[in-house]
């Protein structure tokens, strides 16, 4: 994978990980009451994401993993909050970001494409 490319996967995978995690009073499709749900997003390349949540938003650890990216690695994102899979099936945050990853990737390209030149 060229440097092109390997910038492309990571700023879209952060893009990403942004879209899942906007709240629904800033737009998107997160919700938050106390923070927990958001507190608990995690990345892992190559493996499940585990870790406790903390109690101020930060999209610092996911940003490094993101970072880490490598050609041929699997990044995974996920929340370790147990009602995580209830609060998706009910505001579908996870699966209508990873239905625009087209758009991020293109978003990213051009990003990248206009930095290079």
């Amino acid at each position: 994978m060229n440097i092109a490319m390997e910038a492309v996967a990571k700023e879209s995978a952060q893009s990403l990980a942004e879209e899942v995690s906007k709240p629904r009073a800033k737009g998107g499709r997160m919700p938050v009451d106390t923070g927990f749900l958001r507190n608990s997003m995690a990345a892992a390349v190559n493996s499940i994401p585990s870790g406790e949540s903390s109690d101020v938003f930060d999209m610092q650890p996911v940003t490094l993993a993101i970072n880490k990216l490598k050609a041929g690695d699997r990044l995974v994102l996920g929340f370790t909050a147990n009602y995580a899979r209830a609060m998706e099936y009910r505001y579908f945050f996870v699966r209508s970001a990873a239905m625009n990853w087209p758009l991020h990737v293109d978003k990213s390209i051009k990003k990248v494409a206009k930095a290079i030149r």
